[in-house]
């Protein structure tokens, strides 16, 4: 009897270690499955991160125009994020239209960002910005022989609360589809003072509509100067990721060299230069 409970016991002691061993193998084997998923994961994730993305942007109807006739901080900016986000393995490319329609595209989150976007008053409400890519006046074109007061202010259709200069209210502008049609109105003189970028309206006189270069002219009195941006609706299903690739784009050039050779190539101003380059150059 003795050796019977012996053996028992011996039996008991001896399954309690298998059942312990079994136990320790089955959570290492939970634990490795475990980790590998989550390490497999990670992986997806970074390589979801760091894949090639094509940006789409949305532009005006002339954006080939502006290229190739060199509306200097425009080609300059266009130029030089191109070659950024190529280093980055990504892709630039353009959606060109009307320029209220090409913003509403932007707003809806159907394209990647509105280039080149001034921060005007009253456009946080929908977009986030990127980086400060330069800057530009505003203010008020005219003819040469105009005397005050004025009886009618013109502007581009820039679409819901955007103001092109912040104590003009929008409510007080005659709006055309393009600044081509508000200077042409202007030189007609069917309209007293046109609104709109000073950079802009010089490079169409000097280009399509330098007929009208000897009887209009900038005043720059009242004039605001606005940092210019990329910018990326707040509705955007990916504005997070799109913003992070645009600044890393943005910054990548700056440190390459390659914003400061595309502004001096197009003879840029420097006080249209991001500051902390133009002060270094």
């Amino acid at each position: 009897m003795q050796q019977n409970g012996f053996t028992l016991k011996f039996k008991n002691t001896r399954l309690t270690i298998l059942a312990s061993v079994l136990c320790v193998l089955i959570t290492l084997i939970f634990s490795h499955r475990s980790y590998a998923q989550k390490n497999a994961e990670t992986k997806a994730q970074t390589n979801t991160q760091t894949k090639a993305q094509t940006i789409t942007l949305a532009v005006g109807h002339d954006h080939q125009n502006m290229l190739e006739n060199r509306y200097d901080i425009y080609k300059a900016n266009w130029d030089a994020l191109k070659m950024g986000l190529k280093d980055m393995g990504h892709e630039l490319k353009a959606s060109a239209a009307p320029w209220a329609r090409a913003k509403a595209y932007v707003q809806s989150g159907k394209l990647d960002g509105l280039f080149i976007a001034a921060r005007l008053p009253k456009r946080d409400k929908w977009a986030e910005f990127t980086d400060t890519i330069g800057y530009e006046i505003y203010g008020f074109f005219e003819r040469q022989n105009f005397v005050p007061p004025a009886q009618i202010y013109a502007g581009i259709r820039l679409g819901g609360e955007d103001r092109v200069l912040s104590y003009i209210p929008p409510e007080k502008l005659f709006y055309v589809p393009t600044a081509q049609r508000g200077l042409e109105l202007l030189n007609q003189g069917k309209v007293d003072r046109f609104a709109m970028s000073y950079g802009y309206g010089e490079y169409l006189l000097k280009t399509e509509l330098k007929d009208f270069k000897s009887n209009i002219k900038f005043n720059p009195s009242e004039s605001e100067t606005r940092s210019l941006h990329i910018a990326v609706s707040k509705r955007h299903p990916n504005k997070t990721q799109v913003l992070n690739i645009l600044n890393k784009a943005i910054a990548h050039s700056i440190a390459k060299g390659y914003y400061q050779a595309a502004m001096e190539k197009n003879k840029v101003p420097k006080r249209m230069w991001v500051h902390s380059v133009a002060s270094i150059n």
